[in-house]
């Protein structure tokens, strides 16, 4: 999806462009250009302009390759690289003209000084411009890439021709260099240097910056509460930011903040976060889990013969369940580091199933550890898989919702599907967060103050907003479903994206026997990441009610067939009540963000996303009024099969995703009374 593809001007290295193809801040004057590389001339004087030109060439060329070009389409373009080891202070070419040898130079050949090696201008030509300032340039720029590009290779957080290009053509970029030398270059070199107007280039290097000062934040604010909000918005932000942020060397550096040589934020140990987990989540105190880790073990540890097949003790099994969270979380923060594509795959693809797995581990851990406490032990009955179930759900909503970030679902029965799939994740999401909050305020209220635990207001403000959160995206997604299927009764509707006509399936097998198996077919591609191993090894044996993309289809013919079946005015009524519940939702949710003082990590984009949401419900609130208020509604018309027009004749046709998830429904400007 995010591969190289043919066509992709990424692969157009080696081709030399007409200059009437160049855009007018590339050409050079006519007198300039030469016939061959082979005519170049590294210690050919340079005015201020010429130097100022080629730095800025050379600066696009960077951005470039932080973009995924080939080294061979831009730092290997600058003829002036391939000549660095030349362009030394100390080299003849660049050494000031001697009184007697110039005269000698002179007398023995009258037209040497026209081609002399020393025919710098000291006033318009300075040599220094060569040697000293490119060079220093020059060198800053191709250690800059040797850096980004021993990260990428090194940590191997991406796929080489995905993300970017290591391709080096056999040519070095400095690897033996020290960074400080080259610094110590750039100091001596700098001057006050006015580049020409490069808006675009300049916003990527200010996004490359601002990103950087995310990465000190990350690490400085270990917690993993606050870095699951932060790289989940980062995520969801991806699509829309491209191309001017997220570059693969700061998404790599982000991940190796993450965990780099089985070290959490360089200084702490893999366990912390699975303990800052829990803790963070369900108030599980991590002293509890590393007693609950001893339990058993001290007999087997003693030497006490066991039988070959008993099966571990308890305090073995959590001890192997916490590392295997720890590695899960990594997994999954450094995932959301991944591009869009690279991480819907992932998720779908092996971390959807390992997290199903480990929820019912932790069930059936959570119940034995409740037999094996004390009666004093604090420790909520089903918390531990409650965590893990809503990292499970959580997981579904980005691998469902993230098809339209990457413009994967038609329109019509594809997005209305997984839009219905989505209000069913938070239905789900809804009831684990509740249940949870609900226990743990109710264990806080008999707990007197002093034994609260840290930071237990901080997880019952998280709870609660994603309770907020999956309130409203369960309204939006059923909303949403009906805003389409009001649209495609008005006469249609097309894409903002794509302009395409929507594919409406028919959910009666004798109507349409074939368009009901192709739909079938279509739903499930899109939920075979629900299948988990457990399930496949038994498919042989299971029938079609056993397999959880059969039961979720079957559900939502039922939906389908009863949406279909709504007349106009029903639709248009019920959508305006989805709408007002997911409003009224986001207004609450509004409110705790308002409440809360300081700048945590991750709090502007989770602020922003719910910003979106409101803005996207509310907008579409407003054109559903406008509706409403058509002459036939307003003359109280007995047929409510007709046509419903906006007061202006407009219909609803078109949608607009200024969202990553969910439309803005927009009337169409060209459909008049």
């Amino acid at each position: 999806m995010a591969a190289v593809k043919i066509m992709d001007a990424r692969m157009d290295s080696g081709m030399q462009l007409p200059a009437t193809e160049l855009p007018e801040s590339d050409r050079l004057d006519g007198s300039m250009v030469t016939s061959s590389t082979d005519d170049f001339d590294a210690f050919k004087p340079l005015t201020v302009p010429d130097a100022l030109w080629i730095m800025d060439r050379l600066l696009a060329c960077e951005a470039a390759w932080h973009q995924g070009s080939a080294l061979s389409q831009t730092l290997y373009t600058c003829l002036y690289f391939h000549a660095i080891k030349s362009l030394s202070h100390k080299h003849p070419r660049f050494q000031p003209p001697n009184d007697n040898s110039e005269q000698m130079n002179t007398t023995s050949d009258p037209e040497a000084g026209n081609s002399s090696a020393n025919s710098f201008v000291p006033d318009r030509t300075p040599p220094q411009l060569v040697y000293k300032v490119l060079r220093a340039f020059i060198l800053g720029t191709v250690k800059a890439i040797d850096v980004a590009w021993s990260e990428l290779t090194s940590k191997q957080h991406f796929h080489d021709g995905e993300d970017y290009s290591s391709d080096k053509n056999g040519l070095s970029l400095l690897e033996t260099t020290d960074t400080g030398c080259v610094v110590a270059e750039l100091d001596d070199a700098l001057e006050p240097i006015s580049l020409p107007s490069a808006e675009h280039t300049w916003r990527i290097l200010n996004g490359i910056l601002d990103e950087l000062q995310d990465v000190v934040r990350v690490l400085q604010r270990p917690g993993f509460l606050s870095w699951k909000i932060f790289f989940t918005h980062r995520a969801i932000d991806y699509q829309s930011s491209q191309p001017l942020s997220a570059t693969p060397y700061v998404r790599s550096l982000m991940q190796t903040a993450i965990c780099d040589r089985n070290m959490i934020a360089s200084r702490l140990p893999l366990e912390w976060i699975a303990e800052a987990f829990f803790q963070e989540i369900a108030l599980i105190d991590p002293l509890l889990l590393r007693r609950a880790s001893r339990i058993g073990r001290n007999s087997v540890e003693g030497g006490s013969q066991t039988m070959w097949n008993a099966p571990p003790p308890l305090g073995q099994r959590i001890h192997y369940f916490q590392q295997r969270i720890s590695g899960q979380l990594v997994q999954y923060l450094t995932t959301l580091s991944q591009n869009r594509s690279r991480c819907k795959r992932t998720l779908a693809s092996r971390l959807y199933r390992e997290w199903v797995n480990i929820s019912e581990e932790a069930s059936d851990i959570g119940r034995r550890l409740e037999e094996c406490l004390a009666p004093g032990e604090r420790y909520i009955p089903d918390s531990l898989f409650a965590a893990t179930q809503h990292v499970s759900l959580e997981i579904m909503t980005q691998i469902t919702l993230s098809g339209f970030e990457l413009d994967l679902y038609s329109s019509g029965t594809d997005s209305e599907s997984m839009w219905w799939l989505a209000s069913r994740i938070q239905v789900e999401q809804k009831m684990v967060c509740t249940d949870l909050r609900d226990e743990l305020s109710s264990w806080l209220e008999q707990a007197a103050p002093d034994k609260r635990p840290r930071g237990s207001s901080s997880t019952i403000l998280y709870l609660s907003r994603q309770i907020l959160l999956a309130q409203a995206l369960e309204q939006l997604s059923i909303g949403t479903t009906f805003l389409m299927q009001l649209s495609v009764q008005q006469g249609g509707l097309t894409n903002g994206k794509k302009n395409d006509q929507p594919v409406q399936w028919s959910s009666s097998r004798k109507e349409d026997p074939d368009g009901l198996e192709l739909a079938a077919a279509v739903f499930a591609s899109r939920t075979k990441w629900m299948r988990t191993n457990a399930a496949r090894a038994n498919d042989r044996e299971a029938s079609d009610q056993d397999d959880p993309c059969e039961t979720l289809w079957q559900d939502y013919l039922s939906f389908s067939s009863e949406l279909h079946a709504t007349a106009p005015l029903k639709l248009l009524m019920v959508a305006k009540e989805r709408l007002d519940e997911a409003i009224l939702h986001l207004q609450h949710l509004a409110g705790t963000l308002t409440e809360e003082k300081g700048s945590n990590l991750g709090e502007q984009g989770f602020n922003d996303f719910v910003a979106s949401l409101f803005t996207t419900a509310h907008h579409n609130r407003e054109v559903l009024e406008q509706v409403a208020d058509s002459e036939s509604l307003k003359n109280g018309a007995s047929d409510d099969r007709a046509p419903l027009k906006g007061s202006k004749g407009k219909a609803l046709t078109e949608w607009v995703f200024e969202h990553p998830w969910f439309p803005k429904w927009m009337p169409d400007q060209g459909s008049q009374a």
